[in-house]
């Protein structure tokens, strides 16, 4: 994924260098002269000449800011193609951009980046929703993955990071579910996974697996608490059943 500046040169722009409100005044002394000489036959020679020179106005008062006004416009650049607005010769405003290499991204630009909210389309079949900063993924969205699981919360930099759901949907884990804290883009800090079976865990993560202390509470009622080293349980952990017995389990 590439976004750099076009590299399609500018389009002219006009030279006047009077300011609008000049350009209004000169203008309307010319509407005004025109009405005062109108009957006078012998001057017709001076109102057509007066009349051309309010017609080159014209022209120009129409194209007045142009250069800052937004168009809608197909651009090729070096690596893909660019449909939408512009604004000074940038992307800027709505617009859709296509790589050579199949990847789309559709939503807001400001001078010339990606800013606001949009679509990010991956060529591997993978989409991101949601807002944008500075040419990067950044804030809150909504990640599909071609595979069918969704991750939705909060960005930073491309990656999953902050407060966020992962839903697993494919796979032996499809029906899981974690809410909790993510960091480059895996789950890592405090969090809950919630299996299809009923189970859920409560406590540590670290680089998507239990890590550190949690308790595990079974769909039957029982609750065993202790400690997690790379996805499995460590130590001494004290198992309370439903029915009130506690038992301790040595890993």
């Amino acid at each position: 994924m590439q976004t750099e500046s076009s590299g399609i040169s500018s389009q002219p722009k006009n030279n006047i260098s009077l300011s609008y409100d000049t350009f209004q005044e000169i203008k309307n002394g010319i509407i005004n002269s025109i009405n005062n000489i109108y009957y006078d036959k012998e001057k017709e020679t001076i109102i057509n000449e007066l009349q051309s020179i309010l017609d080159k106005l014209n022209s120009m008062d129409t194209s007045k800011g142009e250069e800052n006004e937004q168009k809608i416009v197909k651009k090729e650049f070096e690596n893909g193609i660019y449909e939408g607005e512009l604004k000074n010769d940038l992307r800027d405003g709505k617009g859709t951009m296509v790589w050579k290499d199949g990847d789309r991204y559709e939503g807001d630009w400001k001078n010339g980046k990606f800013e606001g909210r949009g679509t990010y389309f991956y060529n591997n079949g993978d989409k991101y929703v949601g807002e944008f900063k500075n040419d990067i993924c950044e804030g809150k969205g909504i990640y599909y993955y071609q595979s069918g699981d969704i991750y939705e919360g909060e960005f930073k930099n491309w990656k999953s990071d902050g407060k966020g759901i992962y839903y697993y949907n494919s796979g032996e884990c499809a029906g899981d579910k974690y809410d909790g804290e993510f960091k480059n883009d895996a789950s890592n800090g405090k969090g809950i996974y919630y299996y299809k079976s009923g189970d859920r865990y409560e406590g540590d993560f670290k680089d998507d697996k239990k890590d550190g202390k949690g308790i595990y509470y079974y769909n039957n009622g029982d609750r065993e608490i202790g400690d997690y080293l790379n996805g499995k349980p460590v130590g001494k952990h004290v198992k309370l059943s439903a029915d009130g017995n506690i038992v301790t389990i040595n890993y």
